[in-house]
């Protein structure tokens, strides 16, 4: 799972609470602060992280509707998305913000400036995810190991059928 956090420089600080929580998570996160190095194209970095992630997850604050930057990387997912060569536009609201036109035919995640609803997220990126379907014992919340196996062997089967040539 990759993703490509988009967000206004002006809301750095909720940026960077989202990618460590993102990647705590488990999530492979395409960050600005991490990935781009001096030297670098800035324009085809954003572009190549845009069009190897799995999703593009675009923090809408009043600055990142200002932000030119923030602008042109939905542009670069949107032209990708629609070639389906490129990822998934996750738009997440922050603080009652207004979703932008170009978004407005995409369904939103809406969260407040601090890390209470950030789990919201997640969901949206795993929405395929067999991770998401493990069966929990609500008794004590171990994993029901039994469950498990047959899940993740059906999976497995699923999955490789020509590598075992069932």
């Amino acid at each position: 799972m990759k993703a490509f956090l988009s967000y206004s420089s002006e809301d750095k600080i909720l940026g960077k609470k989202i990618y460590r929580w993102l990647r705590n998570q488990a999530v492979s996160v395409w960050y600005d602060r991490i990935e781009l190095r001096p030297a670098d194209s800035l324009i085809a970095k954003i572009e190549e992280g845009i069009t190897n992630s799995d999703y593009l997850i675009v923090l809408i604050t009043e600055n990142s509707k200002r932000s030119y930057w923030v602008k042109k990387e939905i542009s670069i997912a949107l032209k990708s998305e629609k070639d389906l060569t490129g990822p998934k536009i996750v738009a997440v609201l922050v603080d009652k913000s207004r979703i932008p036109r170009r978004l407005s035919k995409n369904i939103y995640i809406s969260i407040r400036n601090d890390d209470e609803d950030f789990p919201d997220i997640v969901p949206a990126l795993f929405r395929d995810s067999y991770i998401l379907d493990i069966t929990m014992c609500p008794e004590n919340l171990d994993l029901d190991q039994a469950t498990l196996i047959e899940s993740l062997e059906e999976y497995y089967r699923s999955r490789f059928t020509n590598i075992l040539g069932l």
